[in-house]
């Protein structure tokens, strides 16, 4: 109970950074992809770099996770198809949305109903593509 606790706390402030950053306003998204106001590419950035220097600084430490206490596995994930093509439709997604998966929930939490189309189309999205990799085989 404990970890859902943490996880609903960390969930919460990142839906809270998102929001203050900006990232839950669809015409914040379309100015980006249209480079009129290059804010949210700002906000990225800053998220791949905190990402880098943390990923970075938990290898050198070597500290085991947060809630599971099991040691972090860094080692390298090979390239795959299915990646880049899940790299692609998330970048179809985003475009034809003007938003990321990651802020659709938080629109929900501040009363947005398009967040809830937004959560039921990914849901939609992910099942079709498990069908259809699954005929695939």
């Amino acid at each position: 109970m404990q970890n859902h606790l943490i996880s609903l706390l960390l969930g919460t402030l990142f839906g809270f950074l998102l929001a203050f950053a900006g990232a839950t306003n669809f015409n914040l998204h379309a100015e980006l992809f249209l480079f009129e106001n290059l804010w949210l590419l700002f906000v990225i950035g800053s998220a791949v770099a905190t990402g880098i220097t943390g990923v970075y600084l938990l290898k050198h430490w070597q500290p085991n996770a947060l809630l599971t206490r099991t040691s972090i596995d860094f080692s390298p994930k090979g390239m795959t198809p299915n990646l880049v093509m899940g790299a692609v439709l998330f970048g179809i997604g985003w475009g034809m949305s003007a938003a990321c998966p990651g802020t659709a929930p938080t629109m929900i939490g501040e009363g947005k109903i398009e967040g809830a189309f937004l959560v039921a189309g990914i849901i939609l999205g992910t099942a079709a593509y498990g069908k259809i990799e699954q005929s695939l085989r």
